[in-house]
């Protein structure tokens, strides 16, 4: 069993809500089990590290008896954590945000602006 930690802004691009996506990400981790983990708007994450640690319970709870790796679950991502985001507008439909992406080795981070559509019903 693993844990996948999905990088914060990165739930669309990877469509990780695609079973065939899963599929090939369990695939990839050679385990028999995984968990996906989409990380909360409004929550700010320094690192992979306090993820784990915030994590770490609730995962272990998920884990059977039997399993090969009891007590030393893996935690995975892709190699970019996004560090910080910003809410430049939202209502009802949709929400716009600028976010830090970290760069992958010697890239600089970039700031990226997405507008994620809600699911929140509108009030009449």
């Amino acid at each position: 069993m693993c844990c996948f930690v999905v990088p914060l802004g990165c739930e669309r691009e990877m469509d990780i809500h695609n079973a065939e996506k899963q599929m090939a990400l369990l695939d990839q981790t050679g385990m028999t089990r995984l968990v996906i983990v989409i990380l909360g708007r409004g929550h700010t994450y320094e690192n992979l590290d306090q993820i784990k640690l915030e994590l770490n319970p609730g995962v272990v709870s998920l884990m059977p008896a039997d399993c090969s790796n009891a007590g030393k679950i893996p935690y995975l991502s892709s190699s970019r954590i996004i560090h910080l985001r910003e809410v430049v507008y939202e209502n009802d439909q949709f929400i716009i945000e600028d976010f830090v992406q970290q760069g992958e080795d010697s890239e600089e981070p970039q700031v990226l602006r997405q507008m994620i559509f809600t699911d929140k019903p509108t009030q009449i």
